[in-house]
């Protein structure tokens, strides 16, 4: 676990992941563009909550994605066990 990953952090850590990630620039010619979404659910105290579960959602749907990578579902990251429920 991660005990000092405080939202600050944390938005430092999405930024890198973003440059890592980001799409080609062919990709973004073509209308795509770089996006971080924060959902603002608290780290190391995740619950598997409606709150929860409708901010995954809402992502998910609104992306429209074909593929979902998660934690495994055994995972010992107690935040890793809610989200992936």
């Amino acid at each position: 676990p991660t005990p000092f990953g405080d939202r600050a952090s944390r938005l430092v850590e999405a930024d890198a992941a973003l440059r890592e990630l980001a799409p080609s620039a062919a990709a973004q010619q073509r209308g795509g563009k770089l996006a971080r979404i924060m959902l603002d659910l608290p780290n190391r105290t995740v619950t598997h909550s409606i709150e929860a579960r409708y901010k995954v959602a809402g992502v998910i749907r609104a992306h429209q994605a074909n593929v979902l990578f998660m934690p495994h579902p055994q995972d010992a990251h107690p935040d890793h066990i809610a989200v992936t429920r």
